[in-house]
């Protein structure tokens, strides 16, 4: 009996580290961040390009350099994970490959609310991120406005 329970802690130890990468068994004393995080690799032009793609974008600056970044990149599924559906078909109705956009950062409306802007030569693209840093930031909305 010893040996048959000896055998399936085997098993279960290795099912864990082959499912966790041996992070259980890890020493690492760091703090998670509470976002899982993968890599979409995509090529571009210039070579390859790396979006980083995880569970939920934690803030509006976030969710929004991480939509524009994807764009770029020519990731849609990257970008659809901080962005809803209309703004992330709004972006991709043009190519971000050769863009120049410069983040200006993001300003609190209200609690819920932030409104986020990149600028480029002719103009500036406005977001719209709701959402909270415990359950995520989405962006709702994008609009353009010419200089």
């Amino acid at each position: 009996m010893a040996k048959s329970k000896w055998k399936c802690g085997l098993i279960v130890g290795i099912i864990l580290v082959s499912v966790f990468g041996g992070s259980a068994c890890s020493s690492n004393d760091s703090k998670s961040s509470g976002t899982e995080e993968s890599n979409s690799s995509i090529p571009d032009d210039q070579g390859e390009s790396t979006v980083t793609i995880g569970v939920i974008c934690t803030s509006a600056q976030e969710a929004t350099e991480t939509t524009v970044n994807a764009w770029e990149a020519s990731d849609k599924a990257a970008a659809s994970r901080c962005a809803e559906d209309v703004v992330v078909e709004s972006l991709f109705s043009t190519s971000g490959a050769k863009a120049e956009w410069v983040f200006q950062g993001c300003v609190g409306i209200n609690a819920s609310t932030e409104k986020c802007a990149f600028t480029y030569g002719g103009g500036a693209a406005l977001f719209t991120a709701i959402g909270s840093d415990a359950m995520g930031w989405k962006l709702s909305e994008l609009s353009f406005q010419a200089d």
